[in-house]
């Protein structure tokens, strides 16, 4: 797993302290999920788990925005403190993984995304068994 976060990093440069901070010129909703996840962040650390669950949300946001570099960097150190938080078996761990993995493909990152994926589906397997649903969306998104 560190390996392919270790490529992301170098691609998109990530920095190795992620502070998140104001823009001039953002949308209400970009200050509103930015400013959330500081106060949250300051009051609680940076592994809380309600502090990881908004710092996947504003990848997810960048994300939808087509703001892919900051998009990435935000999922990948969410996922890499989920990991080194919670470990691999864990649910929203498992989420990232899978979120990551399926963004990896849109971007035509197959090779990343397959990778990714295919350890989400080895992890979901175990915890939640073949017949869940969300071992089943996993298969899917393999294709």
């Amino acid at each position: 797993m560190s390996a392919l976060l270790d490529t992301t990093e170098k691609e998109i440069e990530i920095e190795p302290e992620l502070e998140l901070e104001s823009k001039l010129e953002c949308s209400e909703d970009e200050q509103l999920l930015v400013n959330d996840y500081n106060t949250i962040k300051i009051a609680n650390g940076d592994c809380d788990r309600e502090v990881l669950c908004r710092l996947h949300k504003l990848g997810i946001y960048y994300k939808d925005k087509g703001e892919h570099v900051i998009a990435l960097r935000y999922m990948s150190q969410c996922l890499q403190n989920r990991i080194d938080t919670f470990g691999l078996k864990d649910e929203d761990t498992m989420m990232s993984q899978y979120d990551i993995g399926v963004y990896f493909l849109l971007l035509q990152r197959a090779a990343d995304g397959t990778k990714m994926l295919r350890e989400c589906l080895s992890n979901r397997t175990e915890v939640f068994g073949v017949n869940s649903v969300l071992t089943w969306d996993t298969m899917g998104a393999l294709g």
